[in-house]
C-alpha cells in the first residue's frame, strides 16, 4: 500500500466569481459562515411506500435512507454544490458520498457515523444493505475503524486536540493527502452530512452546527415525524410531517442555492404518491 495517497478525488479547479472569492475570503471556516433553513415535508405516502418495500424485501428501509438519497439527488443535479475549498480555491468532487451520523451508545458518550460512497449510483435497497450492517457493528462495538479512531483519540490531551485537528485538516484537505499512518478513514465525511436527530425522540425542528474539519458544505438534520395541520388542494388536512433543518456553508452557497436545495427535496419527496 502506498503511504501517501489522494484524500479526495477532485475535478479541476473551478472558476469562481469575484463575489465567491470575496465570500471565501470573508469567513475563515464553515462554522463562521453558515446559514440555516427549515423545510416541512409531508411523508404519509413516503412511509407507506417504505413499508411496502420492507414487506416485499425484508430490508429495514427508513426515512433516513430516503433522505440520504434525496441529498444525493441534489448534489447529482447541481454538481456545483458538491465542492470543497482548498487553499482559498474551489474544487468539485468527482463522487457523491454522504455521511450519516450514528449515536453509538444510548448515553451520548460517543458519536460516529457511516460514509456511503457513490450514493447517486445506488437505490434504497442498496443503501439499506450497506448502511444497516455498518450501524449494527458500530452499536455492538465490533466496528474496527471506529474502535481504532477511539483508541487513537483517547491518548490525545484535550489541549492538543484543536492543533492536531488543524494539522490533519490542512494535510488531508488543504494538500489533499492521506496516509494510513493517520489511522483515520480517507475523506471520512464525504460531500454532505445527514443526521436523524428525530430518531432520538422529542426533537421536532433540528439544526446542527458545522465542524470546520469535516469540510462538508451541507448538513441535513431530520426531526421527529409528527402530525400537523397542512393545507392541501385548498383543504386543511392532518398529515404526517417531517421537518428538515439545513446548515449551509455560505462561502460556497448563497440563498439561491438554498432555494434549489429546498425545491429538489420537495420534488424528490413528492414523486412518491
Amino acid at each position: 500500500m502506498n503511504l501517501i495517497q489522494r484524500n479526495v478525488e477532485l475535478k479541476k479547479k473551478s472558476e469562481i466569481s469575484p463575489w465567491r472569492k470575496t465570500a471565501i475570503g470573508s469567513w475563515r471556516e464553515a462554522n463562521d459562515a453558515s446559514y440555516h433553513m427549515f423545510l416541512d415535508l409531508e411523508v404519509d405516502s413516503i412511509l407507506d411506500h417504505l413499508a411496502k418495500i420492507r414487506e416485499k424485501t425484508g430490508e429495514k428501509i427508513t426515512l433516513t435512507h430516503f433522505t440520504i438519497k434525496a441529498m444525493a439527488s441534489v448534489l447529482e443535479k447541481y454538481p456545483h454544490m458538491n465542492q470543497l475549498i482548498r487553499l482559498g480555491r474551489c474544487y468539485g468532487r468527482k463522487n457523491v458520498d454522504i455521511f450519516a451520523h450514528v449515536a453509538s451508545d444510548p448515553n451520548g458518550h460517543d458519536l460516529t457515523g457511516v460514509t456511503i460512497r457513490n450514493v447517486d449510483q445506488k437505490n434504497l435497497i442498496d443503501l439499506a444493505q450497506e448502511i444497516n450492517p455498518k450501524i449494527k457493528c458500530i452499536k455492538s462495538g465490533t466496528d474496527v475503524t471506529f474502535q481504532q479512531v477511539k483508541k487513537t483519540l483517547r491518548f490525545i490531551p484535550g489541549m492538543l486536540m484543536r492543533p492536531i485537528l488543524n494539522f490533519l485538516t490542512f494535510i488531508q484537505y488543504g494538500l489533499n493527502l492521506w496516509s494510513p499512518l493517520f489511522q483515520t478513514p480517507k475523506d471520512p465525511f464525504g460531500s454532505a452530512l445527514v443526521t436523524n436527530l428525530g430518531s432520538l425522540g422529542g426533537i421536532d425542528m433540528p439544526l446542527t452546527p458545522m465542524a470546520y474539519y469535516n469540510q462538508v458544505p451541507i448538513i441535513c438534520a431530520m426531526g421527529t415525524v409528527r402530525e400537523k395541520p397542512m393545507v392541501k388542494n385548498g383543504q386543511i388536512i392532518i398529515a404526517k410531517v417531517l421537518t428538515l433543518g439545513f446548515t449551509v456553508d455560505h462561502r460556497l452557497m448563497d440563498g439561491l442555492h438554498g432555494s434549489l436545495i429546498a425545491k429538489e427535496f420537495k420534488l424528490f419527496f413528492s414523486e412518491i404518491t
